[in-house]
């Protein structure tokens, strides 16, 4: 009996930090109840109404029309994007319809915070993270939590999808790896680029087996008549996502490279009058550079053969590489968090917490009336940190690698020429431009703002 009891106890003790976790996870996700609708209404909404048979093509291409339909079905205190929506997202979240938006919400986020405490679990055993760093995951990512069940966004689920695809990667499983992977593409784009993984382990049949359930788990919106809807997003709206041009190329709360080279040495005459050095070849020079390197760090460490450290290491660098990261994806970073543990030396993995606890939670716009530099510390303490642990693990360099990745680069750093030209630029305060019309030598222009009336 007392074996059985100290084993009982044991087993409990063993899942505490997820408990936690998960209990920390309940308290943000009630905290937030009440709250507007947020990028939830996107989800929610697209696949309501593609259930009710409205056609979601018109969804991508009237953005003033989805948001008139969303405020008819009774919602107040919103303005919906679905642009940025994968076409997916339309099937996936009709699990979640439920009459009341916010009890969707509410059952999404459970949903999300239940997987993601399992996923935690999974890394903990297969990699032999120990048990008491998975306490720092609701410190350091905080503001993500908070942040991804305010909005109802899914990335506590994708960084779990993410988690089970290195597993099963590891553990020669490709055919759940591609599933894994696939649905990670599916629901949001960025992440995809995890397949670097796997790719430079030489296994071909995981790259195999997501392209696969990436045509099966988009096959119900064929069938249903809706390729119209796929050739749409992956002609028109991917080639702008992947440019950054759905989101406000000189905003700082993004925190990217992106912004940051254009805040500095690109003119604009609405949105950056003053730039420190007017020069679009330099911020080009400077794009090319910094994404260069950073592949080459990624893809050098990929080559290595560590596990955990190049797990983490990658994911890093593909957070410095994206052109668009707002504060609630920073949650895929979790095991970045944990893996270093790995291979950094205690006093020196405290400091690598504190850090990144710091460059993950500085609200961006208490640093807004600062100079320049000093208004992206996310940018400047990750790229530190990914430094950090390149030079920790000292990879190595090959010229052939960074050969390659130039010419692959080159295109991004070529696109930031087009924010070189002074075209007249006329933007609303607020809302988005839906349509315009002329009446003579006067411009009328129509203007979305949500649930509030144009």
């Amino acid at each position: 009996m007392k074996k059985e009891r100290s084993a009982i106890f044991l087993f409990c003790l063993q899942l505490l930090p997820f408990f936690v976790v998960f209990l920390f996870g309940l308290a943000l996700l009630i905290k937030t109840q009440g709250a507007p609708v947020g990028d939830y209404g996107n989800y929610y909404y697209g696949s309501r109404f593609l259930t009710e048979g409205t056609n979601p093509l018109l969804f991508y291409q009237n953005i003033h029309t989805f948001n008139e339909m969303v405020k008819a079905a009774g919602e107040n205190n919103f303005f919906l994007n679905y642009t940025p929506v994968p076409p997916f997202s339309l099937l996936f979240y009709k699990i979640f319809l439920v009459d009341d938006v916010s009890y969707s919400k509410l059952i999404f986020g459970l949903f999300c915070l239940l997987i993601f405490c399992l996923a935690l679990h999974t890394l903990h055993r297969e990699f032999k993270v120990p048990a008491h760093t998975i306490y720092f995951v609701p410190v350091v990512f905080l503001l993500p939590m908070y942040s991804g069940f305010l909005q109802g966004q899914s990335y506590l689920f994708v960084t779990a999808l993410m988690i089970w695809f290195f597993v099963a990667v590891e553990r020669q499983k490709p055919l759940l790896a591609g599933l894994c992977a696939a649905t990670v593409f599916s629901l949001k784009v960025f992440p995809a680029f995890i397949l670097l993984y796997p790719l430079m382990k030489r296994d071909w049949k995981t790259p195999g087996w997501t392209l696969l359930f990436l045509l099966l788990l988009h096959l119900p919106l064929i069938i249903s008549g809706n390729l119209d809807l796929l050739i749409y997003y992956y002609k028109v709206i991917f080639p702008r996502l992947a440019m950054n041009d759905v989101t406000a190329p000189f905003a700082a709360h993004d925190q990217g490279i992106a912004s940051f080279l254009l805040k500095l040495f690109v003119k604009d005459n609405l949105l950056n009058p003053f730039p420190f050095f007017e020069s679009v070849v330099l911020a080009a020079v400077c794009m090319l550079v910094f994404q260069t390197l950073t592949a080459i760090g990624i893809l050098q460490v990929l080559r290595s053969k560590v596990r955990s450290q190049s797990i983490g290491i990658m994911l890093l660098g593909l957070a410095l590489l994206s052109r668009y990261l707002p504060v609630y994806s920073l949650v895929f970073l979790v095991p970045v968090l944990l893996l270093s543990f790995n291979f950094l030396q205690k006093p020196k993995y405290v400091l690598f917490v504190v850090l990144l606890t710091v460059a993950i939670n500085l609200p961006a716009q208490w640093l807004q009336n600062l100079p320049l530099v000093f208004r992206y510390p996310r940018l400047m303490i990750l790229s530190g940190l990914f430094l950090w642990l390149i030079f920790e693990l000292r990879p190595g360099f090959s010229w052939l690698v960074f050969g390659l990745i130039l010419l692959f680069a080159l295109p991004a750093a070529i696109g930031v020429f087009r924010y070189g030209e002074q075209l007249p630029a006329i933007r609303p305060a607020r809302g988005s431009i839906y349509d315009f019309s002329l009446t003579g030598d006067t411009v009328v222009l129509m203007v979305c703002k949500g649930s509030v009336d144009t």
